[in-house]
């Protein structure tokens, strides 16, 4: 069994989960299996994520977000966390770490969900086959005031809640 979460903004392809099931079956120690995020509104396939980096300044970051290499992002990786527009989450998982922080509301609430699974033990993989379209910032516009601040009042809450104190001081 597994929790698939798709975001009202994005797309799988046809055989999406497939993938993702068999990657989650494989390997008792994977949280999540993260799709291959492209971007909805680009007319060459471009991606938006790939997984969840977080820098050593406490952002976090869409691995791959803005290549148009797929190839560069063609094999499995282990990742840092996972991107919610589309995943397959491993019920046990969300047992021992929990549900999203509804303090959230918009982004970084999949980055916080994936620290705290990390710091459980728990790992995430990208799987480059299961394939979805996603419209990039459609609840707010990169850019805008709204999105300005969502990001970074997350950011920070996030760091609080999960980051080792040496990174909160910078």
């Amino acid at each position: 069994a597994s929790v698939a979460v798709v975001r009202n903004d994005a797309c799988v392809d046809p055989g999406w989960r497939a993938p993702l099931v068999e990657v989650l079956a494989a390997d008792a120690t994977l949280a999540a299996a993260n799709s291959m995020v492209l971007f909805a509104q680009t007319a060459v396939p471009t991606i938006n994520n790939a997984g969840i980096e977080v820098l050593r300044d406490g952002y976090g970051r869409d691995r791959g977000f803005g290549s148009v290499d797929l190839e560069a992002y063609s094999a499995p990786a282990d990742v840092f966390g996972w991107c919610g527009a589309a995943v397959l989450l491993r019920p046990a998982y969300l047992a021992d770490v929990g549900l999203f922080d509804e303090r959230f509301f918009l982004y970084y609430e999949d980055t916080d969900l994936s620290w705290r699974g990390r710091a459980r033990g728990w790992r995430h993989r990208y799987v480059p086959e299961a394939v979805v379209w996603h419209v990039h910032a459609a609840t707010t516009v990169e850019g805008s005031s709204s999105f300005a601040y969502f990001t970074e009042r997350n950011r920070l809450l996030m760091l609080l809640k999960n980051a080792p104190t040496s990174m909160v001081r910078e």
